[in-house]
């Protein structure tokens, strides 16, 4: 086998135009013209509104390359493309050799007879996408929401055309990779491994399918080779006699992969040769797989409330806890490797062990899984299909899609983080909008059809027809009793925070609530003196309708008006962070009739006020920094109410725990008012509530605006493993001081620890250090009047504990300044429910859904 890669610079071409500036493949049209000065940022100001008009030009990428002989020689050379985006005619050396239509596929396109021996050229021509979907929307109008142009007709990221979350910059390039292979007498084309458990035992169904060239008709044998975490390799050959030959390998003392929480992540590496059997020279081509030894299922079963929607790993049900991943960024392909183990190790240690792959994205890179293998983060993957009927009448539109399934679940199914093959986003509770026949021909596709191509390429992974639904068609989508749900009666419909406890869903793979990005990414955008919420340019990046209007709504209902930016980007993290921490405890309550919670959004594409937990610059939000707490395997979770607190604790191992509940009540201070513990041994997987503290028993003489109830779970050795705070009224309602700190710095190579010791009780203390802008190791922290916490975080390169120490500043509920009064909070508040958008959400969300 011959490879030449073909990744590197190439010339760009606006078409119709003369003059070309150099570009980068894999990458996409909007790089380059910004790295050659052509066009501004998108992101900075007001740019993505004249960005936007890129997308109407059509653009050709093109690149010269030299072919020697051993590449000619070869029987078979392919140009094989991955992520071609999206209409494209591509010609080698003026001869058309292809027309694509589909930025989800892998083309493998015969190029022998066109090549030459020295230097060639392949050019790229890209048509804008927008006149094809204008075009075809007029012939077949299809229903859809969230995009600034339908383009369900295209099979290209859906966000490229605007979300509430995201730019309408539809790029054109190349997002997987490009390359030129050359093969001879025979290879292998598709590698399937099928795993069976059983008394302890693991083994492995190996097939493979095997494509001969020409006349080509000797003995092939298949050598193998499976290295296990501890380096100890098993080897063998196998007679390959047919075109597809299946062979078992079994697996010698197997060691399980568990998701995060649960246990390790050992891997096993899988390398199969393709050689003559009277010639064992070199391989005629090779296969790899990096694979982890589990079973996962999806119980679905009946039960008392309905029907159950659990996932279970090697046997152990488990609570999903985690984020829906966006794409990583607008332009995908400047996202580096880098940057996804940052993401993916940040929900490990937010103690998470799900990511959804939300389906109007793509489906992610390689390397993007082989992380969550690495880390324990189990993926549910959507099909990429979001929010709006497709055209499934159309035979040619089923065929291009069919070929794209394949080609995906063929890249990813052996991957041990992979949980969940699911049909859609959002399009069987959408539906209810669409023509009867629709319907009925949407339901068919998703429940039977879709599910029918994924299962005959991996039959291992549980399918689900769309993200949310019920068990069968004919259940309505967002049943509290069936299935999955998405539940945005708060923020959508504008209901209380505390509206959760009302919904007690089987699986809430997506909620959540808006809030700014910090400070260094809302500079990245704008250098406004003060910049507000209201202005032109923070709207522009605020993609859902009313969205700032309704984050200062939700704000508003538990602090007053901050008369600062900074403060309100404070506040409204807080919110959102108190919002899935809220939440998620009252699921986790609920452990059996409630089995997931996945919030509503993990990550950014850009610069933007979203329900992001990480913002674009990768910043850690509240939320993020909090999960680590309300995500833990075990932990503490109080349930706040006026006059008392029940108290729960949640267990999510596999195994009973027993330990010591500790809580005390006490003063500004720090002074303790009042104090118990009891033991408490909590099954498997279950939540018990312990007790209910009356506030007015306990407290005395002392008012609940003047204390804080402090929750501690001890284990057997009595080390604290989970804590949490909570003041007994509304934090807007309590007698918080202004608290003055003591810090101290010091350093240990790379790693730096940060004291904070504070005189009066600390609500949410947010910490900043200029200069260092990787997360801490906590932050929006409570701290005890008197009491001292350690934070750690890595020192910045080049700079020593002594530029630190004066830069070090940390906001707290009591330093947030106020404007207004309470009566126009409340005018604000009313004004916002009753604009048009917010009413009519708010039926919605209160009567249909």
């Amino acid at each position: 086998m011959h490879k030449l890669d073909l990744a590197g610079t190439w010339q760009l071409q606006e078409t119709g135009h003369t003059e070309t500036i150099s570009g980068e493949l894999p990458g996409c049209n909007y790089l380059d013209l910004v790295n050659a000065g052509k066009i501004e940022d998108p992101f900075w100001g007001l740019n993505e509104t004249t960005a936007t008009k890129i997308a109407e030009k059509d653009f050709i990428y093109s690149r010269k390359f030299t072919i020697d002989d051993a590449l000619l020689q070869e029987d078979l050379v392919e140009l094989v493309i991955a992520g071609l985006d999206t209409l494209a005619t591509l010609k080698l050396n003026g001869s058309e050799i292809a027309r694509c239509e589909n930025a989800h596929r892998i083309y493998h396109i015969p190029i022998k007879q066109q090549l030459i021996k020295g230097e060639n050229e392949l050019t790229l021509y890209f048509s804008s996408p927008l006149p094809y979907i204008r075009a075809r929307n007029k012939e077949n109008p299809l229903f859809a929401i969230g995009m600034a142009e339908n383009a369900a007709h295209i099979r290209k990221p859906q966000c490229h055309f605007g979300w509430d979350w995201g730019p309408n910059l539809a790029p054109v390039g190349i997002h997987g990779g490009i390359a030129i292979e050359g093969y001879s007498k025979a290879r292998m084309t598709n590698l399937a491994i099928e795993q069976k458990h059983k008394d302890g035992q693991v083994e492995l169904v190996v097939c493979i399918d095997c494509e001969r060239f020409g006349d080509f008709s000797e003995a092939l044998v298949l050598n193998y080779s499976l290295v296990g975490p501890d380096g100890k390799t098993q080897s063998k050959s196998v007679p390959l006699e047919k075109e597809h030959a299946c062979f078992i390998i079994q697996v010698e003392q197997p060691k399980l992969w568990w998701c995060n929480g649960l246990g390790e992540q050992p891997l096993y590496n899988l390398s199969i040769d393709l050689v003559e059997a009277r010639h064992e020279k070199e391989p005629l081509n090779t296969l790899t797989r990096k694979i982890g030894l589990r079973t996962i299922r999806l119980d679905n079963y009946p039960d008392q409330w309905g029907r159950n929607f659990r996932f279970v790993v090697n046997d152990v049900p488990i609570f999903a806890k985690g984020g829906n991943w966006i794409p990583s960024d607008s332009f995908v392909t400047r996202t580096t490797r880098e940057d996804l183990d940052f993401y993916i190790k940040s929900a490990r240690n937010a103690n998470m062990n799900m990511l959804r792959v939300w389906g109007g994205g793509y489906y992610e890179s390689d390397t993007f899984y082989e992380l969550c293998d690495e880390y324990g983060i189990l993926i549910w993957q959507d099909l990429t299909y979001a929010c709006a009927e497709y055209p499934l009448s159309d035979p040619d539109f089923l065929d291009n899609v069919k070929l794209e399934v394949i080609d995906n679940v063929r890249r990813l199914r052996h991957h041990a983080s992979l949980a969940l093959w699911c049909g859609n986003n959002e399009i069987k509770l959408m539906s209810m909008s669409f023509k009867k026949p629709r319907q009925k021909s949407h339901d068919d596709f998703f429940y039977n059809t879709l599910k029918e191509w994924v299962a005959a390429e991996d039959d291992q992974t549980p399918y689900w027809s769309s993200s949310p639904s019920s068990s069968a068609p004919e259940i309505k989508a967002n049943s509290l009793n069936d299935g999955d749900t998405h539940l945005w009666h708060v923020w959508h419909g504008l209901q209380p925070l505390e509206s959760f406890r009302n919904y007690p869903t089987r699986f809430c793979s997506e909620f959540g609530v808006e809030s700014l990005p910090n400070m260094q990414t809302i500079r990245s955008f704008t250098d406004a003196e003060k910049p507000t919420i209201f202005d032109p340019v923070m709207q522009l990046h605020q993609k859902s309708v009313g969205g700032n209007e309704k984050m200062l709504f939700y704000v508003l209902s538990k602090y007053r008006n901050p008369s600062t930016l900074k403060s309100f980007i404070y506040l409204s993290q807080l919110i959102q962070s108190e919002t899935v921490r809220m939440a998620t405890e009252f699921w986790r309550r609920n452990s059996g009739r409630c089995n997931g919670a996945i919030y509503w959004q993990y990550n950014d594409c850009w610069p933007v006020a979203s329900w992001a937990g990480i913002d674009y610059q990768k910043q850690f939000k509240a939320v993020q920094y909090r999960a680590r707490h309300f995500n833990k395997m075990v932990c503490v979770s109080a349930e706040m109410h006026k006059n008392d607190a029940d108290v729960s604790v949640i267990n999510d191992l596999p195994s009973g725990f027993s330990g010591t509940l500790r809580w005390r009540l006490v003063d500004f201070s720090g002074n303790i008012i009042n104090t118990q513990s009891q033991d408490v041994n909590i099954d498997k997987n279950r939540a018990v509530k312990i007790e209910t503290i009356d506030f007015k028993q306990h407290l005395g003489v002392f008012n609940k605006q003047d204390a804080a109830l402090i929750l501690e779970l001890l284990d057997a050795s009595g080390k604290v493993i989970s804590t949490q705070s909570n003041l007994l009224v509304a934090d807007k309602e309590a007698s918080l001081q202004k608290p003055n700190f003591k810090t101290g710095l010091s350093v240990d190579g790379e790693k730096a620890s940060l004291s904070i010791q504070a005189d009066t009780f600390t609500r949410f203390a947010y910490v900043e250090i200029e200069g260092v802008h990787t997360p801490l190791s906590d932050n929006f922290i409570d701290i005890e009047g008197g009491k001292t916490i350690n934070l750690t975080f890595t020192m910045p390169k080049g700079v020593n504990v002594s530029d630190l120490q004066d830069k070090v500043n940390i906001l707290s509920m009591a330093d947030v300044d106020y404007t207004g009064t309470l009566l126009q909070d409340k005018l604000w508040r009313l004004k916002t429910r009753f604009t048009k958008n917010n009413l009519f959400f708010w039926f919605v969300f209160k009567f249909l859904i």
